[in-house]
């Protein structure tokens, strides 16, 4: 403990150490070896033993050799310890203790010499001990020693006086030897006396400075360890100086202030009684005037106003007494006291929280720094009274004047009881620092800020360890409770406070007057070091604790179970467990349920499988998580988890703070991936802006007494660590730590002490108190022990709120758990469930099954349908039940007979030892059996019974440890097994893994809306900002009134000529079976609404039930209305991205009733197909197209991409994304779609219904809120949602392409045949125009120039404008494509204005950033294979498998690889598909990971291990297989996409494939097969490419099945040239001149030329030219005429393409040859008709498979059979067959022969898909998605 006096040099006595004030209790505790061993409940019996005595003690707490005591005063301790012993009461020791003064090292001989210095330096006494033998003679030196009590001396004895004289007189010459830090050796009696150097600092830190300065090359290593105190030195020399020269100028004032002090305070004593009575009076005769204002009596009136006058009397005469005392008060003090109301004395301190501080049971060694002037006065009263210090006062009247207890003495008779008084250094920025006061025993601690001195920059301020914390506003000075008396009190204006005693207290005047005069002394001091202090409301102050622990390898189920132990006792609001030593997740794996888990996984080891690294933060869900925080360096992989939080405070306030989990390098230059580690990290930490903790495994130390053995690397970076960033280091705060007792880290078997490695540091500026201590719980398997600090912070003065909201209670209940569905064992439930619910109805039909045909009526039947549901449902399948984590403690039959055998065997201890007491028969029995034992064996080993028994309890301890420990193992085993065992049995295998799908909870804490930079943590306050940001969010503000010209664009205009052809008919009312099949459709489980009704509930009821709610749903849709509280929601949100405490970082979820949706999903299930069949939405817009996925978008772009650099045209591009989707768009875009387009106005009323006057329910973490009033929401989730923001942009899509028609710079793709004039195929005559791409809320513009793309843009930004989107620039990006000159780095964009009061069609622009040759969608980059392969690689690489305390089978291996790593991979290729060798490379590197897992001496090769296990493989899926499978399909798909312009534009790019780069030869089948693309990277799409040698690669190929303009003759000349030259080879081939000189007459098609010819006789078909037409043919025309006339009629069919000659007709033709053969196949009855269905027209299908178990890669022999009135079977045979093709034959079969036979007949068939498919199409529901 320090105190002021000795921080400053005193001319009164000579210089004497705190170590007079403290003292040890010896002998109390015989056989001590920890201070945890002192029972917690004595301290305050020894305390109350010794004040009893007349000591007044500051403190009692546990020390090593005993109870150690601080006194208040050096008298009471220099009178304690005279006493030498001290009896104690029986019930703490029976023995006497023995006074030891603190740290009075004992002087064994007469010359003992003492160095300093040495806890800095390593091998210190190896160095002096030869310094001094060379000085003295030989037998002079008798020895050296250290001492336990203070590591930093070494003690020396000498033989004589001489010899000693000699070495003190070499002072020079050791400081010449030696650096300054090591003090020159001095008498060990002057030591103890004053360990303190009476060196004037002034002479010490120039003397340093100049040795520094002269020998700084050859102690560069001591000068940076030492420059920071160097630094500190210094400013103390000056301010302690400059103190000195300011408190000798006013020691001659003190008596005078002293006197003036004494009579101020009883004149303000007797002017606050005054100013009490005159309150009194006051309120008396303010009594009297309303009792006389509402009296009816006139006698009574009477004797009121008589009382009246006489109270107006009295105080006319106390208000003449008070002007008396003033004046006197005036000319004593000189200053105008200000006016203080009665009631300041009576304000009741507040109660803070106070730092919590581990019980003794769990603590073994706890620390706490202590402040730099902390002085403990014992007072004798426990209550408060204000004090105000008003610093802002010249020093000459800074005094604060205290008051006695008693009236009757005199005025020097004054004796304040002030208990303590703390102050703290000011922050390292400049700020005012903060001092605080304690005072008293009962109410309190108020705080102030103070300015920041240099001279005590390094101390800290010392919490109160009681609730005696009081924290006022106050805007003038601070205010400091003292005890308070029975006295009134006063503050004047310069706010000195003057307290009057009462009359029945007295002290003795001596003792009261030298200690007023100290504690004025003490208040001058403050006064003299505090130069600009104002005052500042107090804050209270906000803690946490934290745990750090070094687990070595967190995969043993023991080990896991351990720590989970030590976490679960401490319960830290952060942990961190470093050195993980895995690649898979272990935090979820521990036994915690109120913790959220941040993990950075091991890294690989370079030479082995192994991992090493790797570290688990915890926080505890009670803190309010921000967000992890990215870190930048591959040094920092795997050692360091970042995360921000909140921090909340008793007063309401909220600390931002970010905290890391570090594991630090042990030398960081051994490892080249750690090499900048303590540069990365340096870097992430200041680049913090908030209050930062750090706390792990930091491998290094800062002093000697920390550690064995010196790591001067990691010390190095460590000290620099903490310079650089300002932070504070716990341990190196803490001065009594010691490696013996605090270690650690230590070595296996090792018993003299360890190192202190493992760290807390946080940042000093907001560092305001501390403790930390090491733990004793023992963790297996490892070396480390557990860290524990408790941290304090210093709440910013900017975050505090003055206002106080009240508690908050939720406006509704929480909804109860959803129902359980059921599994695949319990589908019975379901006929259950609709059997009950029907018995319910038929109980109350009378009501259920009246009619609905109003409001009334519809609320009655829904309330009663909810009701009857809930009960239904409830009973029968049950509600889920919320994950309630149950601590299981680990026991068996064995454990429990060990543990009553170990409580016996410590009875029989005490029996052995004599102890009188009452025993149990177990430890008698034991007793005796063991004796019997001990005598048999005649002792043994040990030499006593008692012994004995110790031993045979150490056994018993050993086996109860084993036993715990199989347990465990067995428990994990089980657990283990049973997890794989659900997997292996169809459960999914990515609950196997903790952190597959993280929860995000609610935020507990969110940033202010009124003030910045504030962060709420109260509920009511968090609450509050909720519901005011949708309500906000979800305000419509009016449309701006301009011009809306999209309205009546041509595009538009032809949409709706062809909606009134074909118009569509709305309300439609829906049948029962309408119903059923919308019901299948959608999510089957989607979130129940307010009313809980789940929808698969409804699914299941039966007819009789389901048209009850069919009712309900066509009242809806025929009235246009929502009845009761229908359209009730609840909102809730998830996180998306960023900050937590943002709800801009949030999506708002309108979760609506079940029949508030069916309405708009009804209309969504009607209007949706309508929209799709009349071209209403755009070909380019993904959102709602039936049958579009995001790939076909991607496929796309990456024609487009490819077509740029084909036709060497320069594109721009603009990607753009809406602000919030969904929640800015107004339905008034959906109502002028819907009259532009001709819709019905029905529509446009069903939704505002719908819309209008919504209420929603906020989910909060505390609750449901009171609800907020929408109007006009689109709804995230909503039904109707997609399609009203789909056909909303419509309108702005063909506006814009309307407007590109008539554009030069607009992009029109065609094929490169098209633009040279020689169109080879029908496809070439075709363009496609492209302005826009869109997927929801993200489109892509597309443009020629920037020019064109800036109107395209700002016609796009007017657009959306008026109906409430905005683009989010700041996730804005624009594109340059095929530039041949560099493009710059940002373009200028337009767009309109948002503010208020301008016009929004002026013109904003805004500055994008510009990538070239490279654009992204979906976060995919388009066509860029080797990025996407890069992305899987990093999948594969850094995918984690579970850890299992058995051997993984090798099956869930296999099913982990297939449902969590290929699984992903599928989906990332399905945009973008690699190339095979990189396919391949994964599938190597995947097999390697495996290899890791089960450790084979071989790796498996991929080609082996991805074969089916029926080809001897390990059945493993290959991602080259998927890859190839995903790129042929894909290409398949583009080529016969549904959707025009996917279609046109896959043609196009074929067209140029084939013709312009492959010659017109077809590149996916027959010739073209057998080229390779690959150099062409760039000019088609990477996709098609890996397509077509996949394609190759397996033989197989995707060939046109219309190619019946080859037949027609529409193809160009030169292509069917093309096509013929490689057959017939002539021996001069025609140029492209004879081409040209035929195509200026006119021949350019080969239809123009001739015609194919089918010859009857041979069935041949052959080519018949024409004659030339009539014209100025030249003689060169001619002979080109004539060649290419001899050349084609020798050309075949065949040559043309690779196919059967049928692909050449026409499709229609074909369909009709193949009825034609089935019926007549039917017709010619060689197989018998089915006797029961001869004149009927029923008829039956089926199919069969042969082998029925057959695999894809098996030959395979299908039959298809229809029977009725006539039998036919067919055969289907090889390898692409599956049942599935004879089920489909079958029923094509027999639809054709019975609609040919009968237009009434039925069809029975066991296939139940094609049923559900025919009958859904039968119905309103649109089926050609799903086909």
């Amino acid at each position: 403990m320090c105190y002021i006096r000795d921080s400053l040099p005193s001319t009164s006595r000579k210089g004497r150490s705190d170590k007079r004030l403290s003292c040890r209790l010896l002998d109390l505790y015989p056989g001590l070896t920890s201070r945890n061993d002192v029972p917690a409940e004595h301290l305050p019996v020894l305390r109350e033993h010794i004040e009893k005595q007349g000591f007044r003690v500051a403190s009692i707490f546990a020390s090593y050799g005993g109870p150690q005591i601080t006194f208040l005063l050096p008298a009471d301790a220099d009178r304690f310890m005279a006493l030498g012993s001290l009896a104690v009461p029986s019930r703490v020791s029976k023995h006497v203790a023995r006074i030891e003064p603190l740290k009075e090292i004992p002087i064994e001989r007469p010359f003992e010499l003492v160095v300093t210095g040495a806890r800095d330096f390593d091998q210190l006494e190896r160095i002096l001990v030869p310094w001094i033998k060379r000085r003295v003679p030989k037998h002079s030196f008798i020895e050296s020693r250290t001492t336990d009590l203070n590591s930093d001396l070494i003690i020396f004895s000498l033989a004589s006086w001489a010899d000693t004289l000699s070495i003190l007189r070499c002072g020079d010459d050791f400081r010449a030897k030696f650096p300054e830090t090591i003090s020159p050796p001095r008498l060990l009696w002057d030591y103890n006396d004053n360990p303190l150097r009476k060196t004037l600092l002034g002479d010490q830190v120039s003397r340093g400075a100049d040795q520094i300065s002269g020998t700084v090359s050859s102690l560069v290593r001591e000068v940076r360890e030492l420059r920071g105190e160097v630094q500190s030195v210094k400013a103390q020399q000056a301010d302690v100086l400059a103190n000195q020269k300011v408190m000798f100028n006013l020691i001659s004032d003190l008596d005078h202030r002293m006197s003036t002090s004494q009579q101020a305070i009883l004149l303000q004593s007797l002017e606050l009684r005054l100013r009490s009575q005159i309150g009194d009076l006051e309120t008396q005769a303010s009594s009297l005037r309303v009792a006389i204002c509402l009296s009816d009596d006139s006698d009574e009136k009477a004797d009121l106003q008589a009382t009246a006058t006489e109270v107006k009397r009295d105080l006319a005469l106390k208000r003449q007494e008070l002007a008396g005392v003033t004046g006197k008060f005036e000319s004593v003090t000189g200053v105008q006291p200000a006016p203080a109301p009665p009631a300041l004395a009576s304000v009741s301190p507040a109660n803070p929280a106070t730092l919590t501080r581990p019980s003794a049971a769990r603590t073994s060694i706890k620390r706490r720094k202590t402040s730099l002037a902390h002085m403990e006065l014992d007072g004798n009263n426990g209550d408060s009274t204000m004090v105000r210090i008003d610093h802002a006062l010249p020093l000459s009247k800074r005094v604060c004047n205290l008051s006695s207890r008693s009236a009757r003495a005199s005025p020097n008779d004054v004796d304040p009881t002030i208990t303590a008084i703390a102050t703290s250094r000011g922050t390292s920025d400049g700020r005012p620092g903060q001092r605080r006061i304690r005072a008293g025993t009962g109410s309190g601690l108020a705080c102030y800020r103070s300015p920041s001195f240099p001279a005590f920059s390094n101390l800290r301020t010392l919490t109160p360890l009681m609730p005696t914390s009081c924290f006022l506003n106050s805007s003038s000075a601070p205010v400091v409770p003292l005890p308070a008396f029975d006295h009134a009190t006063a503050v004047n204006s310069q706010g000195i406070v003057i307290v009057s005693a009462p009359p029945s207290c007295s002290f003795p005047r001596s003792s009261s007057t030298i200690f007023l005069t100290k504690l004025i002394l003490y208040l001058l001091l403050f006064s003299f070091l505090v130069t600009h202090t104002h005052a500042q409301p107090a804050l209270p102050p906000s803690q946490y604790s934290v745990c750090a622990l070094n687990a070595n390898g967190l995969v043993s189920p023991i080990k896991i179970a351990h720590v989970g132990a030590l976490l679960t006792k401490l319960v830290p609001h952060f942990f961190a467990l470093s050195e993980t030593k895995t690649r898979s997740s272990t935090g979820s794996r521990l036994p915690l349920s109120n913790y959220e888990i941040f993990e950075e996984l091991g890294v690989q080891c370079s030479s082995s499988p192994l991992a090493k690294w790797g570290i688990v933060l915890g926080i505890r869900k009670d803190i309010q998580v921000v967000a992890r925080v990215p870190l930048s360096g591959i040094s920092l992989r795997g050692r360091v988890v970042a995360v921000d939080v909140i921090i909340p405070s008793p007063a309401g306030a909220s600390i931002p703070h970010r905290v890391f989990a570090v594991y630090a390098p042990c030398d960081p230059n051994l490892d080249p991936i750690s090499h900048g580690f303590w540069e990365h990290l340096t870097d992430a930490v200041r680049q913090t802006s908030s209050s930062w903790s750090l706390f792990g495994d930091l491998n290094a130390t800062v002093s000697a007494a920390e550690r064995a053995s010196d790591n001067v690397q990691a010390r190095r970076l460590l000290m620099k660590f903490l310079t650089e960033t300002n932070g504070a280091d716990l341990w190196y705060l803490t001065p009594d730590r010691n490696r013996h007792i605090d270690w650690t880290c230590r070595g296996w078997c090792s018993h003299n002490g360890g190192n202190i490695i493992d760290r807390v540091i946080v940042s000093q500026e907001a560092l305001d108190d501390f403790e930390i201590h090491t733990d004793p719980t023992w963790v297996p398997g490892t070396d480390h022990r557990a860290i524990v600090a408790n941290i304090v912070l210093r709440a910013p003065l900017l975050r505090v709120r003055a206002i106080r909201h009240p508690p908050y209670c939720p406006h509704l209940p929480t909804p109860p758990p959803r129902f359980r569905f059921p599994g695949k064992l319990d589908k019975h439930k379901f006929s259950q469930f609709a059997k009950t619910v029907d018995r319910m109805i038929e109980a109350d039909k009378g009501n259920l099954e009246a009619d609905v045909t109003t409001d009334a009526s519809f609320v009655d039947r829904y309330k009663r349908l909810t009701k009857i549901l809930d009960i239904a449902a409830s009973s029968i399948f049950g509600r889920n039940k919320r994950f309630m984590h149950q601590d299981k403690k680990v026991t068996s039959p064995l454990i429990q007979r060990l543990v009553a055998r170990t409580r016996h065997l410590g009875g029989a201890i005490s029996i052995a030892r004599g102890h009188a007491r009452l025993f149990l028969y177990g430890s008698l029995q034991l007793h005796d059996k063991l004796r019997l034992e001990f005598d048999l064996k005649g002792g043994g080993p040990v030499d006593s019974f008692t012994d004995f028994l110790i031993e045979a309890r150490h056994a018993c301890h050993r086996d109860l440890y084993a036993a715990r420990k199989a347990e465990i193992i067995a428990h994990a085993q089980r657990y283990d097994r049973g997890q794989i065992i659900r997997v292996l049995q169809g459960t999914s295998s990515k609950k196997l893994l903790g952190s597959a799908s993280k929860f995000v909870p609610l935020p507990t804490a969110l940033c202010s809306t009124q003030s910045t930079g504030v962060i709420e943590t109260e509920p009511s306050a968090v609450v509050d900002i909720t519901r005011k940001y949708f309500t906000d969010l979800y305000k419509r503000s009016p449309p701006p009134d301009k011009p809306k010209p999209w309205l009546t664009t041509p595009s538009v205009a032809a949409v709706r000529q062809r909606v009134e052809q074909d118009p569509f008919v709305w309300p439609i009312l829906a049948t029962l079976p309408d119903f059923r099949a919308m019901l299948r459709k959608g999510s089957p489980r989607p979130s129940p609404g307010p009313d809980g009704w789940e929808k698969w509930c409804v699914k299941n009821l039966s007819d009789r039930a389901l048209s009850l709610v069919l009712d309900l749903h066509n009242y809806i849709i025929i009235n246009l209305r929502f009845p009761g509280d229908l359209k009730d929601t609840h909102l809730t949100y998830f996180h998306k991205r960023g900050v937590r405490t943002e709800l801009s970082n949030w999506r708002g979820l309108l979760i609506s009733n079940f029949l508030a949706n069916s309405p708009m999903t009804w209309l969504n299930f009607q209007l949706s197909p309508y929209a799709a069949r009349m071209g209403i939405i755009p070909d380019t817009q993904v959102a709602t197209q039936p049958g579009v996925q995001t790939r076909d978008l991607m496929s796309f772009l990456s024609s487009l991409k490819t077509w740029s650099r084909r036709s060497k045209t320069t594109l721009y591009l603009l990607k753009r994304d809406q602000m919030k989707g969904f929640d800015y768009l107004s339905p008034s875009g959906f109502y002028d779609a819907c009259e532009a387009y001709g819709l019905p106005s029905s529509i446009r009323a069903l939704d505002q219904a719908a819309q209008s006057a919504t209420r929603c329910f906020p989910r909060t973490a505390f609750g449901i809120a009171e609800p907020i009033v929408v109007d006009g929401v689109t709804k995230q989730g909503g039904p109707m949602s997609p399609f009203k923001s789909t056909i909303t942009t419509s309108l702005g899509h063909r506006y814009l392409n309307d407007i590109a028609q008539g554009d030069p710079d607009a992009v029109v793709v065609s094929s490169g045949s098209y633009w040279t004039g020689d169109p080879h195929q029908p496809i070439d005559s075709h363009s496609l125009t492209v302005t826009m791409t869109e997927a929801t809320d993200d489109s892509y513009l597309v443009a020629k120039t920037h020019e064109a793309l800036c109107r395209f843009t700002l016609k796009m930004e007017r657009f959306q404008f008026s109906y409430g989107w905005l683009t989010s620039w700041a996730k804005t990006s624009a594109h340059v494509i095929n530039s041949p000159d560099p493009p710059p780095k940002t373009l200028l964009f337009p767009s309109v204005t948002n503010e208020t009061g301008i016009d929004p069609w002026t013109v904003t622009e805004h500055r994008v950033p510009v990538l070239a040759d490279e654009f992204s969608f979906l976060r995919t980059q388009v066509d860029d294979p080797k990025t996407r392969y890069t992305e899987l690689r990093d999948i594969i690489d850094s995918f984690g498998f579970p850890n299992f305390s058995i051997h993984t089978p090798f099956t869930l291996i296999r099913k982990l690889v297939s449902q969590c790593i290929i699984s992903c991979c599928r989906a990332l290729l399905s945009l973008q598909p690699i190339l095979h060798a990189d396919a391949v490379r994964l599938d190597q590197r995947l097999m390697q990971r495996v290899h890791e897992l089960l450790g084979f001496p071989f790796c498996l090769s991929h080609l082996i291990s991805t074969l089916p296990l029926s080809l001897g493989g390990f059945d493993f899926p290959s991602i080259a297989c998927i890859n190839a499978s995903i790129a042929v399909d894909g290409l398949a798909w583009d080529l016969n996409h549904h959707i025009p312009a996917y279609r046109l534009m896959a043609h196009i790019t074929l067209a140029d494939w084939t013709c312009q780069i492959n010659r017109c030869c077809y590149p996916l089948d027959g010739r073209g097969l057998k080229c390779s693309f690959s150099r062409f990277m760039g000019s088609v799409p990477s996709a098609w490419i890996i397509a077509q040698g996949c394609l190759a690669k397996l033989n197989l190929s995707l060939r046109p099945t219309d190619q019946s303009h080859l037949l027609g003759g529409d193809c160009s000349l030169s292509h069917a040239l093309a096509l013929i030259k490689p057959h017939l080879s002539p021996p001069d081939p025609p140029v492209g001149h004879a081409l040209r000189s035929l195509r200026a007459m006119g021949c350019v098609r080969l239809k123009d030329f001739g015609a194919w010819t089918t010859i009857d006789t041979c069935n041949l078909t052959m080519f018949k030219a024409y004659p030339p037409p009539d014209g100025d043919w030249s003689v060169a025309q001619k002979r080109n005429w004539s060649y290419l006339r001899d050349l084609f009629e020798e050309a075949r069919t065949d040559m043309l393409f690779d196919g059967q000659p049928d692909l050449m007709l026409t499709r229609t033709l074909r369909r009709l040859r193949a009825e034609s053969d089935i019926y007549n196949t039917s017709a010619l009855g060689t197989r018998p008709p089915t006797f029961e269905a001869v004149g009927t027209s029923h008829w039956g299908t089926d199919g069969s498979m042969i082998p029925a178990s057959a695999g894809p890669f098996d030959d395979k022999s299908v039959t298809a059979a229809a029977t009725g009135p006539r039998t036919v079977t067919f055969r289907l045979k090889g390898r692409n067959v599956s049942i599935l093709h004879g089920e489909l034959m079958g029923l094509i079969a027999g639809l054709i022969i019975a609609g040919t036979d009968a237009a009434d007949a039925t069809i029975h068939t066991d296939h139940l898909n094609s049923v559900r498919i025919i009958e859904d199409s039968l119905t309103m529901a649109d089926m050609k998605a799903r086909l």
